[in-house]
C-alpha cells in the first residue's frame, strides 16, 4: 500500500510570535528547493511582513537556510532556467535575486504573480490591472482598459504568455501586444499553466478549462471547488484547491488525490511538489511524504 507521512517529519526553529506562510516553491531537486515564505505579527499589517527566501532540502532529512531577508510583502517567486529568484511585491518591486545579494526595480504597480521567461525577460501582473513585461532595461506596463484584475501569468516564450483574472478575463501577448480571448467562464480566474501547444485555466466555482487551437473545452469539476496553482506532472494536470485537497484530471473530470492544504503546485524532476499553510509535502506518484516547516 502506498505510505502516507505527510505529517511525520517536521523542521523548526526557535519559538516566536510570528505567522509563517509559504506562498511559493521553486527548483529542479527536492534537496535544492527555493521557497518564498512570509512572516506576519499575530495582527497582521502589511508593514510589518517580513519575506524570506530560503534554501529547502527536502528529503531524506528536511534542512533550510535562508537565502534572503526582505523588509516587504513579497507575493509571488518564479526562476529563471538557470535558477535565478524572481520575485515581485505587494508595492510593486521586482526582485532580482542573486547567491549574495538581490536588485530591485520599482514596476509602480501593484504585483501578485511573476514568471520568468528567460534570464532577462519578466511577465507581471497584479490586482491593480496592469500587465507587465520587463525586457532587459526596458518596462512595459499597460493597464487594462475594462478594469480587470489579474490574478496570475504563464506562457511559453517571450513572445507568448497568457495573463488571467477577473470576470473570467484572459489575456494573451503576443506580437508585442496583449489582446483579450473570449472569456471561458464568468467566474474569477486564479491560475494559468502552458503545456506545449495548450493553456489550462483555473478558479472560483469549480472553473477548469483548456484552449486549444483557440478552442475552449471545460473540465468537469463541482462548483465549491476553487482552483489556486496548476502544475503538469507525469503527462497529468493536477489542480490546487486550497483546504479541499490535491485534484488530478482523469477521463471524467477532476479526482482528489489528497486531502491536505494545497496552494501552490510545482514540479521538481520525479516529484509533485505541495505548499500551502506552513506544510510542505512531495508526492512520488504513489506516497505522500512531508509535514510543517516553521521558521
Amino acid at each position: 500500500m502506498p505510505r502516507d507521512d505527510t505529517q511525520s517529519e517536521t523542521a523548526t526553529s526557535d519559538e516566536n510570535d510570528h505567522r509563517t506562510t509559504l506562498l511559493d516553491i521553486r527548483g529542479s531537486r527536492q534537496d535544492d528547493l527555493t521557497i518564498l515564505a512570509v512572516l506576519s505579527p499575530p495582527v497582521p499589517n502589511p508593514k510589518d511582513f517580513v519575506s524570506l527566501l530560503i534554501r529547502l532540502e527536502h528529503r531524506p532529512d528536511v534542512r533550510w537556510t535562508k537565502l534572503h531577508q526582505v523588509g516587504a510583502w513579497l507575493t509571488a517567486l518564479d526562476a529563471t532556467e538557470s535558477g535565478k529568484s524572481v520575485a515581485v511585491s505587494a508595492d510593486g518591486l521586482l526582485y532580482m535575486f542573486s547567491e549574495s545579494d538581490f536588485s530591485t526595480r520599482d514596476l509602480k504597480c501593484r504585483l501578485s504573480a511573476v514568471w520568468a521567461a528567460s534570464e532577462s525577460e519578466v511577465f507581471a501582473v497584479g490586482p491593480s490591472g496592469v500587465r507587465v513585461r520587463v525586457s532587459d532595461n526596458a518596462v512595459l506596463a499597460e493597464p487594462d482598459q475594462k478594469g480587470h484584475r489579474f490574478h496570475a501569468v504563464h506562457g511559453t516564450s517571450a513572445g507568448c504568455a497568457y495573463a488571467v483574472g477577473t470576470s473570467g478575463a484572459v489575456h494573451r501577448y503576443e506580437e508585442g501586444k496583449w489582446r483579450e480571448l473570449p472569456a471561458p467562464a464568468v467566474a474569477t480566474l486564479l491560475t494559468v499553466l502552458c503545456v506545449g501547444d495548450e493553456v489550462y485555466t483555473g478558479g472560483s466555482a469549480g472553473e477548469l478549462h483548456r484552449l486549444k487551437q483557440d478552442v475552449w473545452s471545460r473540465i468537469s469539476a463541482p462548483k465549491d471547488l476553487r482552483f489556486v496553482s496548476l502544475a503538469w506532472y507525469r503527462g497529468t494536470l493536477y489542480a490546487a484547491a486550497g483546504y479541499a485537497g490535491v485534484y488530478r484530471v482523469g477521463a471524467n473530470g477532476v479526482e482528489l488525490v489528497k486531502k491536505l492544504e494545497a496552494r501552490r503546485l510545482h514540479t521538481a524532476g520525479d516529484r509533485l511538489l505541495v505548499s500551502g499553510g506552513c506544510l510542505v509535502a512531495q508526492f512520488d506518484g504513489e506516497s505522500w511524504w512531508g509535514g510543517e516547516l516553521d521558521l
